[in-house]
């Protein structure tokens, strides 16, 4: 018994010994093990025994006996070291972002630990790192996933605690992990030091790392708006005006920081007596009133979580003793003070005229309809690329037929913050908009409907009211919604409020009430009221007649129907209305306004969209078509989508549909897909089709609707980089007229061929630095009421004006930025750009307008002046190249004399301060113009600027901001641009050239003719919008190219098959050439090489070859495996391009040189054309080399240069003598075994003979 004790303590030791820190399964392999060795020990005691050994020389015979066996198979090892004070780990803590940066933005950390310890394993046990986190401790903290961490937590004490597992001999890692100072809540200044420590179970010493401080910035915004209720007023009258408040940079989400209280002080100017006011609590001190709100009353905005922002209101009433006419100006400021402790103040002003009489209403109306088109009378939708303005003939959408729509049921005016309008849950709609002159005044509305008998043209107007009584209206009202906005004066819709409907046989009908909602003081905020569908299509007018109570200052009328049915695509549905204004009891209006014309416009032909995205997030693209349909379509909507190179589809392809009238979302509908692969140029094309059965299937009952489908693509990106990638969307539906919703239309494409087209352009990161900066410069006339950007213009009076340009500089890195240093050279005739890249292009400029002032400069900035023609510039153009220049820069006085300011020609600015991300600054220089400049004059500006990154001190490549000007109020300009889909492209390949022309001038241009000159080597496709094309020449004609319209066409051609454009110094080049003939001064954005006297625009692309050879047994049989270079060459067979190292792609998918996956053949795509050598340098199994050069001209031709088959002579054979062989590590193994057993025998045959 004590002989199996014995046994089994020393079984147990060796397992200990060999399993102290295996993972679970390992242990369970070597318990396995020990089994198969307990039974063999077993069998080799059993023979001790027969043999009459004495009992302790057989233990260790069959000890000996394992060991030997468990070292032969790697079963045993020594036994393992446990940690100790001799362990050395290591730990480090970086900063990954910049030590100061904005709130709202993530600050970066990365942790480095090791443990060494070439006698222990582990090397250490239960690390846990330890961070005391300071003022950072209750800031939302990430760490970022590690299979070494066993869990994290930031603990009552205020530190970040992250436990690790044992840190084995050799081990280091990198932990992660991000502090993010919330957005508004965290006052500026807020700073860190994050020191982390690690400590261990064991003897394993603690470890210290050396800090890193990071510090939050934030400023405080404020934007004060200050409204009276209306803009005129008898004397005696009360005016109330409102007071509101936002903290505007709180929406960037970061670098905003709240305010802790806010003190408004409004004194009322002579003239206004003070009333009352609200909230409650303002302290009155003469005409001063003052408020003071805490955090709790700021809102949102300017204190998170506060709710929504006190509503103030200050009444006072007017003198009786104002004069007619006398403006009287009010001005209140608003003090803030931030978190940190910071002050920020903004004041606002409103006026207000007081008259004897009071002026009638003021309104507009517009036409708005679910459809796309050109022209409209509402601001242009740029995500759907027109003006929603136009309809479809007939109830197409089906919402004014009986039991459509719901009771909750309102028409909803534009603009609107839900998006609700864009729904169109109508077919088409009027909206008129009444703002009266003073509140309290009654109205009444008389709208006449469109009609066919008053006719213009394609125009159907309404008749004047009061007048002719229409008997075949051109559009039929359905719904009349009646709306009271949210301004001051809102009292509400009374209950009595009544809306009339005068009949074609001059009967009157009252509309039912549907819907109300809302609530005011004299009733609901909004009302709807339904024609009865009795009468729909007899309405000749709609009509409000006055109401008591119905006293608003705003109000609007939205008029919903349908265009008749016998309206045809082109006709333009046009509808005017009388409002009279009323003071109340008095029986006669004070006023008459005519309002403005609202125009609804009538299209045929379905309308579709296309647009793509890419998400970085997601690694998918988005494609997406917007859809309208009258009705049910024969057209299947097929999406073509070609992948840039090398990118492939990463997952199923789901397509979802949005409808708009029924508001529903169907997920994943049924499709038809295919994904294609093309090996000859590495890119893969989706094709996607839903089928016209399933559009329809969508329909409620045949009806039109508009849809929105989206089409996901997961995706797989080759590696970084820019990317450029463009969708097309094709509904094969017969229909004329259609248009693009999204993207642009391909040319010469119509009815069942009709396709949209869409590029995006993306950018895949690294995970990345950057330097970047942004600087643009803008100008106000004074006869303009804003600033504006390139490539607008500012207006002056050719008797003398005034203008205004601003530089604003930004910072756009996440590398702060200093050594700002900004010159701007001031408009003179000959003038010119102000960098390297600029300085020999032309400015334009016919006269010299005078400096007047600068506005006061931001903190740290100062000012130098020039009276040089050409001052030096070195920071942004180097004294070498700017040959002649003058350095005689002078600090500007603060208060420069007039005969000064007329001497200066350039101004400087130097800044002294540091710029974190998105921080700049803005600079306003004001100007005045001369007399006597005429419509063609113009005085262009820009500046530019050098800065240096603050925490590399590289400086930065100046830039300049694009120009602008300014110029008499008629000034006639046309700036033009040109761009071409492909900057490289073979034979055969279609090219896209979108070409515009804007008329960014001071008036109506009419008779302009725009020409697009093609290159010669290209075949015309077509042309969009009524092109004409001859003789190479594509030209338009425009009878009127009114102010500020667009005008954007494309042109398609194919680069032709046997072209003789000839080689230039870039290559072989088309360049296509874009003009206006006549007077009309051009700019052109991309300006053609010079001599360019016509000012025209260019693009261009690069025709580029193919070369295809193969590799041929003397038979003409195709062999795989070879390798090749391929360089060009000149005219003294002198390489001249690099070297193309080329393996023959076998590969269904070729990811290198050769795009060719059939074995033995080469294609290589992408081939400047000229002269090239080719090399074989590795033959095919079996076959000799020919290393000898092949020279081939790639031609700009033809798309493929064809070699004739290279021929290989096979190698004779050749028989290699058989050595070594597979199995030998178990045979080498038995050997060892059996000479252990060998050497085991030997020794008990000795200690038998002992014995």
């Amino acid at each position: 018994m004590s002989a199996h004790r014995g046994r089994g303590s020393l079984w147990v030791k060796a397992l200990q010994c060999t399993t102290p820190h295996d993972a679970e399964g390992s242990r369970r392999k070597h318990i396995r093990d020990w089994k198969v060795i307990s039974t063999m020990t077993r069998a080799v005691h059993r023979l001790s025994h027969t043999g009459g050994y004495r009992h302790v020389s057989k233990n260790r015979i069959w000890v000996a006996i394992v060991a030997v066996v468990m070292l032969a198979i790697g079963l045993l090892s020594p036994a393992q070291a446990h940690a100790d004070a001799s362990s050395q780990p290591t730990l480090s803590i970086a900063a990954l972002t910049p030590a100061t940066q904005a709130s709202g933005v993530a600050f970066n950390y990365s942790i480095s630990y090791g443990c060494s310890n070439v006698n222990a394993d582990p090397c250490a046990t239960d690390p846990v790192i330890t961070i005391p986190l300071g003022d950072a401790a209750d800031l939302p903290i990430q760490v970022g996933a590690n299979p070494m961490i066993v869990d994290w937590e930031v603990d009552s004490a205020g530190n970040l605690i992250i436990r690790l597992d044992d840190l084995v001999q050799g081990t280091s890692g990198v932990i992660g992990f991000t502090i993010t100072p919330p957005n508004q809540t965290t006052p500026d200044g807020t700073s860190w030091t994050l020191a982390p420590t690690m400590t261990f179970s064991d003897d394993t010493p603690t470890v210290n790392a050396p800090g890193v401080t990071s510090t939050a910035t934030a400023a405080a915004s404020l934007d004060l708006t200050k409204t009276a209720n209306v803009g005129y007023f008898h004397p005696g009258d009360v005016v109330v005006y409102s007071l509101a408040w936002d903290c505007p940079t709180a929406g960037w989400g970061y670098g905003a920081e709240d305010l802790t209280q806010l003190v408004l002080s409004d004194t009322l100017p002579a003239g206004l007596t003070y009333v009352s006011s609200s909230p409650s609590g303002a302290v009155v001190s003469g005409q001063t009133v003052t408020f003071t709100f805490s955090a709790a009353q700021l809102g949102d905005r300017c204190s998170k979580g506060s709710g929504t922002a006190a509503p103030v209101t200050i009444s006072a009433q007017v003198d009786a003793s104002i004069p007619d006419a006398t403006v009287i100006e009010n001005t209140a400021t608003a003090t803030g003070t931030s978190l940190s402790g910071a002050t920020v103040t903004d004041s606002s002003s409103d006026d207000i005229t007081v008259v004897d009489t009071i002026p009638g209403a003021t309104t507009s109306k517009l036409g708005i309809g679910p459809l796309l088109n050109s022209v409209g009378d509402y601001q242009k939708d740029y995500n759907l690329n027109g003006y929603r303005s136009a309809t479809y003939p007939g109830p197409w959408l089906g919402l004014g037929a009986a039991a459509q729509p719901s009771s909750s049921f309102h028409l909803t005016p534009l603009p609107n913050g839900t998006n609700d309008a864009l729904m169109f849950r109508i077919e088409a709609m009027y909206q008129l908009d009444i703002q009266q002159g003073q509140p309290g005044v009654e109205l009444t509305l008389t709208d006449p409907m469109p009609c066919t008998t008053n006719v213009s043209g394609a125009a159907y107007s309404s008749y004047p009211a009061g007048g002719a009584l229409c008997t075949d209206p051109a559009f039929h009202p359905t719904l009349v919604t009646v709306r009271t906005p949210a301004d001051v004066g809102r009292v509400g819709i009374p209950e009595s409020l009544v809306v009339n409907a005068r009949l074609t046989d001059g009967t009157v009908v009252a509309l039912t009430l549907q819907a109300s909602s809302g609530s005011a003081p004299n009733g609901a905020t909004v009302r709807t009221y339904r024609v009865p569908d009795s009468v729909v299509g007899q309405v000749a007018e709609i009509s409000i007649p006055r109401t008591a109570g119905m006293t608003n200052t705003r109000t609007q009328v939205l008029i919903g129907g349908y265009v008749d049915e016998d309206r045809n695509a082109g006709d333009l549905i046009r509808n005017q209305g009388t409002v009279e204004s009323f003071v109340p009891e008095e029986s006669s209006p004070y006023a008459a306004s005519l309002t403005s014309i609202g125009t609804i416009y009538v299209k045929e032909g379905p309308q579709i969209g296309a647009k793509k995205a890419y998400s970085t997030t997601s690694k998918s693209f988005t494609l997406t078509s917007e859809v309208f349909l009258s009705g049910e379509t024969t057209g299947d909507l097929t999406f073509t989508d070609t992948l840039p190179a090398g990118w492939a589809v990463d997952g199923p392809i789901s397509v979802d549909v949005a409808q708009y009238t029924p508001l529903g979302y169907v997920n994943d509908i049924d499709t038809t897909t295919s994904v294609a692969a093309d090996p000859s140029t590495g890119r893969t094309t989706l094709t996607v089709v839903v089928t016209a059965e399933t559009i329809n299937s969508l329909l409620d009952s045949g009806l039109g609707e508009r849809f929105r489908f989206e089409v996901n693509v997961p995706s797989k990106a080759p590696s970084p980089g820019s990317y450029s990638n463009t969708v097309s969307v094709n509904l094969s539906d017969p229909g004329t007229q259609s248009m693009c919703l999204q993207g642009t239309a391909v040319s010469g494409l119509s009815g069942a061929d009709f396709t949209c087209r869409a590029t995006t352009s993306f950018v895949v990161n690294p995970d990345p630095t950057s330097e970047a900066v942004q600087v643009v410069k803008s100008v106000r006339g004074s006869n303009d009421t804003s600033f504006k950007t390139f490539p607008a213009i500012g207006y002056v009076e050719g008797t003398g004006g005034t203008a205004t340009f601003r530089l604003d500089w930004t910072n756009k890195s996440i590398a702060s930025m200093t050594d700002v240093v900004v010159y701007d050279l001031l408009p003179t005739p000959g003038d010119t750009g102000t960098i390297p890249t600029t300085v020999d292009q032309q400015r334009g400029s016919t006269f010299e307008p005078t400096l007047a002032s600068i506005a006061p400069l931001p903190a740290g900035i100062s000012a130098y002046y020039s009276v040089s023609d050409n001052p030096c510039r070195p920071e942004v153009l180097p004294n070498a190249d700017n040959p002649g220049c003058v350095d005689d820069w002078t600090a500007m006085p603060a208060s420069p004399s007039a005969a000064l300011l007329q001497q200066i020609t350039a101004l400087k600015f130097v800044s002294s301060q540091t710029y974190a991300f998105n921080t700049g600054f803005r600079i306003e220089i004001n100007m005045t113009t001369p007399s006597g400049i005429t419509d063609s004059d113009i005085a262009w500006n820009t500046f530019a600027a050098s800065q240096t990154n603050a925490d590399s001190g590289q400086v930065l490549p100046a830039v300049e901001a694009a120009r602008v000007g300014v110029a008499h109020k008629d000034y006639s300009h046309i700036t033009i641009d040109k761009v071409v889909d492909q900057a490289q492209a073979h034979v055969g390949e279609e090219l896209t050239y979108t070409v515009t022309a804007v008329n960014d001038g001071g008036r109506d241009l009419s008779n302009i003719t725009l020409r697009d000159t093609l290159p010669d080597g290209v075949d015309f496709v077509g042309a969009s919008d009524g092109g004409t094309h001859a003789a190479g020449v594509v030209t338009w004609q425009l009878a009127a190219m009114p102010l500020g319209q667009v005008f954007a066409f494309t042109v398609t051609v194919t680069i032709a098959e046997g072209n003789t454009v000839p080689e230039g110094e870039d290559g072989v080049v088309l360049v296509n050439r874009w003009g206006v003939d006549g007077p009309t001064p051009v700019t052109p954005l991309n300006p053609c090489p010079e001599p360019n006297d016509a000012n025209e625009s260019c693009a261009t692309t690069e025709i580029l070859g193919a070369l295809q050879w193969s590799k041929v047994t003397t038979t003409g049989a195709l062999l795989a495996g070879s390798e090749w270079t391929l360089q060009q060459i000149d005219g003294a067979g002198e390489p001249t391009g690099d070297l193309i190292a080329i393996t023959d792609c076998e590969e269904a998918t070729c990811a290198g040189p050769d795009q060719d996956p059939e074995p033995g053949t080469f294609l290589i795509v992408g081939l400047d054309p000229g002269t090239y050598q080719l090399i074989e340098t590795r033959a095919p199994f079996g076959y000799v080399l020919d290393s000898s050069p092949h020279s081939v001209d790639v031609l700009s031709s033809t798309a493929i240069t064809v070699m004739d088959g290279i021929v290989n002579e096979q190698q004779p054979g050749l028989n290699i003598p058989l050595t070594g062989g597979v199995g030998t590590v178990p045979i080498v193994l038995g050997g060892v075994v059996a000479g252990a057993v060998a050497l085991l025998l030997v020794l008990v045959r000795r200690r038998r003979v002992a014995v």
